[in-house]
């Protein structure tokens, strides 16, 4: 498949090395966004730094790069393949922690927030957010 960076493409960001409890399943989330992106007529792009993972075949997506998922890898490819978006959510927690650092410099992400990330990885946050959660449902039981 050819085309030029910036052509209506979508990135999808994996879960790089695998770690217990957190390859699989983000390896299928990665292949099943791969797959709904290109249905829906976008050109994809993989980064992942695990060769061994199916959403690193090279017939699961249009541009595939084995990079190391860091800040200025991803910002790397991102200047050079110019997409409409990224998505972050479905490559675990490599791919969560550099949500806001892509958002920060203007990476526009696609799917859950950066921030709604953060909210729900904080423990302090989601601490705060159960407990008002807790109160409101406990308040409408009166």
């Amino acid at each position: 498949m050819t085309w030029t960076p910036g052509d209506h493409q979508i990135a999808v960001l994996g879960s790089g090395p695998y770690c217990i409890g957190s390859s699989v399943e983000f390896d299928w989330s990665c292949v099943q966004a791969l797959k709904t992106v290109g249905k829906n007529g976008f050109n994809t792009i993989m980064i992942n730094s695990n060769p061994e993972t199916v959403s690193t075949d090279y017939d699961m997506s249009g541009r595939l790069y084995f990079e190391e998922l860091s800040l200025e890898r991803v910002l790397d490819i991102v200047e050079f393949e110019k997409p409409e978006g990224v998505i972050i959510s479905t490559g675990g927690q490599i791919s969560h922690n550099l949500s806001l650092p892509l958002t920060q410099v203007g990476v526009k992400i696609l799917g859950t927030s950066p921030d709604n990330i953060d909210r729900a990885e904080d423990d302090t946050h989601f601490r705060r957010c159960s407990t008002r959660s807790a109160s409101i449902s406990q308040a409408g039981r009166k």
